[in-house]
């Protein structure tokens, strides 16, 4: 959820103090960046089967750190495409994040787990994270928050290992 909303969020403010873009241009490029969102889920829905969710999810992890990592890049000629498949990312692993429940847990405790995890996802991904971004973008800048955003869903990667058991 942070991976999804925390560069959604903060995206407008960083075009605008630390790419120098207009506040018009840069909700018109943010807007634009979304568009391909939708047919992402279908990619992911056609690749997790085949992939699995263990793969999917790794590479959604890879790929999106990698993303925010280039959008913090000094050039904007590469940050812009880097904005693009960031965009794209979170709605390609959805598919596989709704698979884990019933591959990992069995049904009777589907509505437990998600119950206990869904607000504190949502509470760390919509409201701390981009808190944290925010900060750090008025102390030193965006561009470095998105590294640091970049790095963290690079280090979750091997923590998707617990997903193997049945992938």
């Amino acid at each position: 959820i942070a991976g999804e909303f925390t560069p959604y969020n903060v995206m407008s403010l960083h075009l605008t103090s630390d790419r120098g873009l207009s506040a018009d241009d840069a909700n018109h490029l943010l807007s634009i960046t979304r568009i391909a969102a939708p047919f992402a889920v279908l990619l992911g829905g056609s690749l997790a089967p085949r992939l699995g969710t263990f793969k999917t999810i790794r590479l959604f992890f890879f790929l999106h750190g990698i993303c925010l990592i280039f959008m913090g890049a000094p050039l904007f000629a590469v940050a812009l495409p880097a904005m693009f498949f960031q965009a794209i990312m979170p709605s390609f692993v959805w598919p596989a994040m709704l698979s884990i429940l019933p591959e990992h847990f069995p049904m009777k405790i589907h509505p437990t787990i998600l119950s206990m995890t869904m607000p504190v996802a949502v509470y760390f991904g919509t409201g701390l994270a981009p808190k944290i971004l925010g900060i750090i973008g008025d102390h030193f800048s965006f561009s470095i928050g998105f590294v640091i955003l970049g790095i963290i869903s690079l280090l979750t990667v091997p923590a998707c290992s617990i997903l193997k058991k049945n992938s």
